[in-house]
């Protein structure tokens, strides 16, 4: 059960969806169960490791799961929590992904698992001896410095590197006043192609509203993540309710960039 929402917008109703069919669920099977030798196993969802934009309440909820298997052992009873990865599914909760969401989480290093993986992975979690184990599929390729904690050891260094926000501002210097427009317009279309998993910023209309093709408000978040490091301004969650389109945005950037600098 989903019920996405930023924290500004997140709601004791929005929690209570997520928490009670898979907290209080598993709760109730464990004051039911209490057999030492009956197996005790619930599915989380790696998102209660990792976090994940927009799903605070959906983490808290697996992190429960994750917290009670723990709990379990300490009274000797059996008890595994498997904070399962996406995996590849017609049905389920990976077909209520869009694109974007596709992108964002291949982005962040992990890879949809496929079924004869997953079901590899849980006949071996059943023979082991933990109470909390992640079956995922990691893309170490993808993995940066920039990741969760717990995939800390797995990412490589970081190394320096310029910035966006020198490279934008470098470019600007370096065109004519009549060309800065066009210049911040690009790389407003450059970010929504990237949030939105597009081929190509020439896919991005710059008169249509962000909304009709799919920036929810997760995706809305990430971009105006993507467009302060570029701009190196301080951009507000509501950007794209306030500037609906990406020519709209980047008339509004723009203005911003010449009062920073004057």
């Amino acid at each position: 059960m989903l019920a996405d929402a930023t924290v500004d917008t997140l709601t004791p109703r929005r929690l209570d969806a997520v928490l009670r069919p898979k907290a209080d669920a598993a709760l109730h099977l464990h004051d039911l169960i209490r057999d030492p030798d009956c197996a005790f196993v619930v599915f989380s969802s790696v998102a209660g490791l990792t976090g994940n934009a927009g799903q605070g309440n959906y983490a808290a909820a697996n992190a429960v799961l994750d917290a009670l298997a723990h709990h379990r052992r300490t009274l000797g009873l059996r008890g595994l929590s498997l904070a399962w990865g996406l995996w590849e599914s017609e049905d389920g909760m990976g077909s209520e992904l869009s694109t974007a969401d596709f992108t964002r989480i291949k982005r962040s290093g992990f890879a949809p698992l496929g079924h004869d993986q997953g079901l590899t992975l849980f006949d071996a979690a059943l023979a082991g001896d933990e109470a909390v184990l992640a079956p995922v599929r990691l893309n170490e390729s993808a993995l940066t410095g920039d990741v969760p904690h717990v995939l800390a050891d797995l990412a490589p260094a970081a190394t320096p590197r310029p910035t966006a926000t020198d490279t934008l501002r470098a470019r600007l210097a370096n065109l004519p006043e009549a060309e800065h427009d066009g210049a911040v317009l690009e790389c407003v279309r450059n970010a929504a192609a990237t949030v939105l998993g597009y081929d190509s910023p020439d896919d991005i209309d710059p008169d249509r509203e962000f909304h009709t093709v799919g920036l929810d408000s997760i995706g809305n978040l990430e971009l105006s993540r993507h467009l302060s490091a570029a701009t190196g301004l301080r951009l507000p969650a509501t950007l794209t309710f306030d500037h609906p389109t990406p020519a709209d945005l980047a008339s509004h950037l723009r203005r911003l960039l010449q009062e920073s600098e004057s």
